[in-house]
């Protein structure tokens, strides 16, 4: 079972293995709490029609946290195990400066370090209305992810798999390594990706320290104050989320050589199912 869209290829492998499934889409700018709520009736729903009170659950994304979030809700079936996408366990600078970015104020300041200017970039660009938005945006931020509760407890076992998207190795995002991260074909699409590709790598947090009215002679303006801290070091992402933030919780799997839509893949589903299968058995 998963949340969300799924390619055919994925639908696929669970049939070739004789696995029952079903896909559930919640909210994807609800809250994990919402979410939660919203996959509990679904689930049970699902185990009733087969007679079952036990389930696996393969979730991309949020979809990993949202079902955290429902582990420690009341329910009456049993999470034999979660295997998770690119589940930003640890929360994503990317979603930081996203909200940063989505902030209305007329002056953005950032007191942190900056290198190459990548923040600023990030921050000055046109979303074009693509990612998260508030309020399930915040569950995704690295401060959100630092006061979450219950990091699996309610689940037998949790399996994980990240992914780089840098390919080749070269420490930059190529065209043909980004293909495919945006639903529609934009003409910007390769910054868009590397923009956010070059923040994951480079910063570990963006937090925001004040929003307040200042004056500037006879005009007044809001002004946002906000601090970037450097990770300390490259850190391999899929554009959104990076390798040690997916493989924080559980059995860590492999790094999937994919960007964060297109490791939804035949070859990642049997790695979970080597795994789950048998605890069912």
């Amino acid at each position: 079972m998963r949340q969300a869209s799924c390619p055919p290829c994925v639908l696929s492998a669970l049939d070739d293995r004789g696995v029952l499934h079903t896909r559930f889409s919640v909210g994807a700018n609800d809250t994990t709490g919402a979410n939660a709520n919203a996959l509990r009736g679904p689930i049970q729903s699902f185990l009733d029609g087969i007679k079952a009170d036990k389930v696996h659950v393969i979730a991309h994304s949020k979809g990993g946290l949202d079902t955290q979030a429902l582990a420690q809700l009341p329910h009456d079936f049993e999470i034999l195990s979660l295997s998770t996408l690119s589940t930003p366990y640890l929360g994503s600078v990317s979603a930081d400066l996203g909200i940063i970015q989505k902030t209305a104020a007329a002056n953005k300041i950032n007191v942190g370090a900056d290198p190459n200017g990548y923040a600023a970039d990030f921050i000055g660009t046109i979303t074009l209305g693509f990612g998260p938005q508030l309020p399930g945006h915040a569950d995704l931020t690295t401060y959100g992810r630092a006061g979450a509760i219950g990091f699996g407890g309610g689940i037998g076992a949790i399996f994980s798999i990240g992914a780089d998207a840098n390919l080749n190795g070269d420490q930059e995002l190529q065209s043909n390594e980004s293909a495919g991260f945006l639903p529609i074909p934009v003409v910007d699409v390769d910054y868009i990706a590397i923009r956010s590709w070059r923040v994951v790598r480079t910063f570990a947090s963006a937090v925001i320290l004040s929003i307040e009215k200042k004056r500037f002679g006879l005009q007044q303006r809001t002004v946002l104050t906000y601090r970037t801290v450097l990770a300390g070091g490259p850190r391999p992402n899929d554009i959104v989320v990076t390798v040690a933030s997916a493989l924080a919780q559980g059995t860590n799997l492999r790094t999937s050589p994919n960007h964060h839509v297109n490791m939804k893949t035949a070859e990642n589903i049997n790695l979970f199912l080597d795994r789950t299968i048998p605890l069912g058995q």
